[in-house]
C-alpha cells in the first residue's frame, strides 16, 4: 500500500493541500490564493481554470518537499459549496463559475417561491428559497445568458469541476447534490418537479455518487501538472461542511456541534429524517455517511465581527492587537450583562432571519462602557445570535452537550460564554483547523478499501460547564438581544435604500 493520501480543501480564498500518512496523520500542507472577482453589486465570480492552477501548484510543491510523488494511495476532495460551474461535454468551464455568496439570482428565486412555494420546496429538498442556491444560479444563466445555457451540457459544483479535470467524469455526490436546491431528500435523486417548476432540463444536471467513490484515474496530463503519478485514484470527496463534519465527527450523532469561523454553524446529525422544521431556521442536506441527515443553520459574521472589531482597535498600535490580549479584555468587560448588545449582521443575516438589509449594531452605549465591554459584547452577540439557531435544531436533535472548532473556539472566555449562553458542557475537538481535509482523507481512505469511518472515534476534551447564575442573565438578556433587532429592522432597511 502507498504510503499518502493527498486532500485538497477547495475554499473562497485559496486551495490548501494536506498529506496524510496512513494512519491518518496530518504530515505536511501547502496553500495557493486565487481571486474573486466582483462585476457588480451582488455578484461573485471565480475562474475554474485558477482552481485547478492552485491545486496543482500546491499540489507540486507538496509532494515534491515530501518526495511522495509515487507514494499517493488517493487523491480526495473538501469544496466550497452551492457555486454553479456550467462545462461542455469536455468538462471546460464555459463562463466564470457564480459561487456560493453570489446574489444576482433574486428574481429566479423569487420566481421560484411563486411556482413551487418556500414551504413544498423545503419538504422536497431540505433547503429554502434564496440566490444562494444553484438551481436559481442556473436559472439565471438560462435567463440572461442563453447561448451559454445551450451550450452547458452540465452544471456542476466547484470541486467537481476539479476531479473532471483530473480524471474526465464529470459527475457529483450527494452532499453537494443536497445542496442545490433541486435534490430529493427522501429519494436521493434529481427533483423533476421543482426542475419543471423552473423550466430546467434535467440533462443538464450530472450523474451522482457517493463521496467516497472513486470517479476515475488520474490523467497524464494532470498528473504532469500536479507531480503525482499517473493512474491514482480519485475520490469524489464531499462538500466542505459535510467533510468537517466528518473529519470531527466520522459517524457520531450524540453530539451537537459548533463551526465558529468566519461565520458560525450549528449542526446536528440524525438517522431520521424530520422535515417538519422552521426553513428559515434548520437547512436540512445529506451528510458524508450515507443514511445521515445533517441539519444546520448558518449565520453570517462570528469571526468576521471579531475581526472586524481588532482592525479597529488596532489602528492606533502599528499592527494588529494580539488575541490573547483582546481575550484578556472581554474578561474584564461585561458586555450584554451590563447592557451593552452587539448586533453581529455585518454582511447581512441567513439564520435566523433571512435579511441581506441588516446591519451591526451595538446597542446600549453609555459613558461607563470601555473597551473590554465592546470586546465582550461582540463576542456575546454572536454566541446570542448562535443559540437561537441552536436551540431550533435541538427540537428534532436534542443532545447533552456541543463540540467546538473553528479559530474563534480557541478563545477560553469565548467557549465560556457559549457554555453559558446554551446552558450544556462544551468540548472541543483535537484536530479543529483540518477539520475538512481530514473529513476527505477518510473518504479517500474507504475509497481504497481501508475503512477509518465506522470506526472512528470522537477526539475532543472538555473546556467548559455552564453557570446556573449566568446562563439566567443571558436568557433575560437574549429576549432584549432579540427585540433589538426587530425594533431595528425597518431603520436597517431605510439605511440600505439611503446608501444606494
Amino acid at each position: 500500500m502507498k504510503g499518502f493520501y493527498l486532500a485538497f480543501d477547495l475554499g473562497t480564498s485559496g486551495a490548501k493541500a494536506v498529506l496524510f500518512s496512513q494512519n491518518g496523520t496530518m504530515m505536511d500542507k501547502e496553500f495557493y490564493p486565487y481571486k474573486t472577482d466582483y462585476p457588480k453589486a451582488g455578484w461573485a465570480e471565480q475562474n475554474p481554470n485558477e482552481w485547478y492552477k492552485a491545486v496543482c501548484n500546491a499540489s507540486r510543491v507538496l509532494v515534491q518537499r515530501n518526495q511522495a510523488s509515487k507514494q499517493i494511495a488517493a487523491i480526495s476532495f473538501s469544496g466550497q459549496t452551492m457555486g454553479c460551474v456550467c462545462v461542455d461535454s469536455n468538462g471546460r468551464a464555459l463562463r466564470s463559475a457564480l459561487i456560493h455568496c453570489d446574489q444576482r439570482s433574486t428574481q429566479q428565486a423569487r420566481r421560484l417561491s411563486e411556482t413551487i412555494g418556500l414551504q413544498r420546496l423545503y419538504d422536497l429538498t431540505g433547503t429554502r428559497l434564496s440566490p444562494s442556491y444553484p438551481i436559481e444560479k442556473l436559472m439565471w444563466v438560462k435567463d440572461n445568458e442563453p447561448e451559454i445555457y445551450e451550450r452547458t451540457y452540465k452544471m456542476i459544483g466547484p470541486k467537481d469541476y476539479l476531479v473532471s479535470r483530473l480524471c474526465g467524469r464529470i459527475a457529483t455526490e450527494y452532499t453537494e447534490a443536497s445542496m442545490s436546491g433541486c435534490f430529493l431528500l427522501k429519494e436521493m435523486a434529481w427533483s423533476q418537479e421543482v426542475l419543471d417548476a423552473v423550466a430546467i432540463n434535467m440533462d443538464k444536471l450530472p450523474e451522482i455518487l457517493d463521496p467516497n467513490d472513486v470517479a476515475g484515474a488520474l490523467s497524464h496530463k494532470a498528473a504532469e501538472d500536479m507531480g503525482v503519478q499517473a493512474g491514482t485514484p480519485v475520490v469524489m470527496g464531499g462538500a466542505d461542511g459535510q467533510c468537517g463534519c466528518l473529519g470531527i465527527a466520522g459517524a457520531d450523532t450524540t453530539h451537537a456541534y459548533g463551526y465558529l469561523g468566519s461565520a458560525a454553524v450549528a449542526y446536528a446529525s440524525s438517522p431520521d429524517l424530520v422535515l417538519n422544521g422552521n426553513p428559515n431556521l434548520v437547512t436540512i442536506n445529506c451528510n458524508a455517511i450515507k443514511g445521515l441527515y445533517r441539519y444546520y443553520s448558518t449565520m453570517q459574521t462570528a469571526g468576521i465581527s471579531f475581526t472586524w472589531l481588532r482592525s479597529l482597535l488596532s489602528r492606533d498600535y502599528g499592527a494588529p492587537i494580539p488575541y490573547d490580549a483582546l481575550n484578556g479584555y472581554a474578561q474584564e468587560g461585561k458586555g450584554a450583562l451590563d447592557g451593552l448588545f452587539f448586533l453581529p449582521y455585518l454582511l447581512g443575516e441567513r439564520s435566523p432571519y433571512w435579511n441581506a438589509h441588516a446591519k451591526g449594531a451595538f446597542v446600549g452605549i453609555t459613558p461607563a462602557h470601555g473597551a473590554g465591554d465592546f470586546v465582550r459584547a461582540v463576542m456575546d452577540g454572536v454566541a446570542l445570535n448562535f443559540a437561537i439557531n441552536y436551540k431550533e435544531i435541538m427540537k428534532n436533535n436534542p443532545k447533552d452537550d456541543i463540540i467546538l472548532y473553528g479559530g474563534c473556539a480557541k478563545s477560553k472566555i469565548w467557549r465560556q460564554i457559549f457554555s453559558d449562553i446554551l446552558n450544556t458542557p462544551v468540548y472541543v475537538s483535537e484536530i479543529s483547523e483540518e477539520a475538512a481535509t481530514y473529513g476527505a482523507m477518510l473518504l479517500a481512505s474507504a475509497a481504497v478499501g481501508v475503512d477509518r469511518i465506522s470506526d472512528y472515534k470522537v477526539n475532543c476534551k472538555l473546556a467548559a460547564v455552564p453557570s446556573a447564575q449566568a446562563h439566567r442573565r443571558y436568557s433575560e438578556a437574549a429576549i432584549i438581544f432579540q427585540d433589538a433587532y426587530a425594533s431595528l429592522c425597518e431603520t436597517f432597511e431605510c439605511i440600505s435604500a439611503f446608501v444606494h
